[in-house]
């Protein structure tokens, strides 16, 4: 018996990176802003991006939408969704974070959460970012450090 990798089915992905978070105000129900196009080892596809939100192209490709903020403070948390903002609800897995407090990230209430909020899709939608619950004063971090410290948003294209 051999094994030939040739036979196994194989996925093939594009990613966009954004980086550098903001919201007008730190409070429930606000987009999170994106400001920076990752160019350095992403950014391989063309996707309408304008302020806060992102249409998808109808190219009937499969989406994942990925974001991450950040919540400072000890003791706080904040939890995060996408918005499909053409149909006007929230849609996929709640994203929480708890700022120095790493014991009850991934829960909220009776929900368990994932520390980003992630949603799969192939409608060509507009979607944003939105603050669910805001008990931080900042959802980014200005420090110098590795992507994996700083609050991000991934758009894959499968």
């Amino acid at each position: 018996m051999s094994f030939n990798p040739d036979t196994n089915p194989r996925i093939n992905g594009d990613l966009n990176v954004y980086y550098g978070a903001s919201t007008s105000s730190n409070a429930t129900d606000q987009p999170v802003t994106w400001s920076t196009l990752d160019t350095s080892f992403s950014n391989t596809f063309t996707l309408t991006k304008n302020g806060s939100q992102f249409t998808l192209p109808n190219d009937g490709k499969t989406y994942i939408l990925e974001g991450f903020v950040l919540s400072t403070g000890s003791g706080i948390y904040t939890t995060f969704q996408w918005y499909d903002v053409t149909n006007s609800t929230y849609v996929g897995i709640l994203g929480k974070v708890a700022g120095g407090l790493n014991k009850d990230e991934g829960r909220y209430g009776s929900i368990v959460a994932d520390e980003k909020a992630i949603f799969v899709t192939n409608q060509n939608n507009t979607y944003e970012l939105r603050l669910k619950h805001a008990g931080t004063s900042n959802v980014d971090y200005s420090s110098p450090g590795l992507y994996y410290s700083k609050p991000r948003c991934c758009i894959w294209r499968l």
